[in-house]
């Protein structure tokens, strides 16, 4: 029975499965909430670390390695937000919108609450560990949506 539902798994990309380094860092069409939570901790960690260690010794960062740092985090981050954004089955366009004032604000909370689409859709395979009654459940949905068409 065990096997049975492993093999039902192995048809979905699980990110829970990639090491520490690869969920902070790496491309996934896909991420899960709590990826996105880890990221946008250790966004806010690294920059505030970065501030500390700079500013207990008054060292000055040129403005070159400033710039790299700031061209990294918004990378980072944008690509965060478009994995999140094909997560709840909206297009990566849509991270633009983090870049307009008091707009991003209702993105950011919209990324920060609403939970992904379960199994596959069209940006790709689900990041989530799911068992044989989310299979169940979403085999179900499938044959209502056929009814329904």
């Amino acid at each position: 029975m065990a096997n049975k539902e492993i093999q039902e798994k192995e048809n979905f990309k699980v990110v829970s499965r990639a090491s520490w380094l690869s969920k902070l860092f790496g491309h996934y069409a896909r991420i899960p909430l709590l990826i996105f939570w880890v990221r946008l901790v250790a966004m806010i960690a690294g920059l505030f670390a970065l501030k500390i260690a700079t500013w207990d010794y008054d060292i000055n960062i040129n403005g070159f390695v400033q710039s790299g740092i700031f061209i990294f985090y918004c990378w980072w981050f944008m690509d965060t937000a478009v994995a999140r954004f094909h997560d709840v089955d909206q297009s990566g366009w849509k991270a633009l919108y983090m870049l307009l004032p008091y707009v991003n604000f209702y993105f950011l909370i919209k990324l920060m609450v609403k939970s992904g689409t379960l199994g596959d859709n069209q940006y790709g395979a689900s990041p989530y560990i799911l068992d044989k009654y989310d299979l169940e459940r979403l085999e179900m949905e499938k044959k209502l949506r056929i009814l329904l068409i």
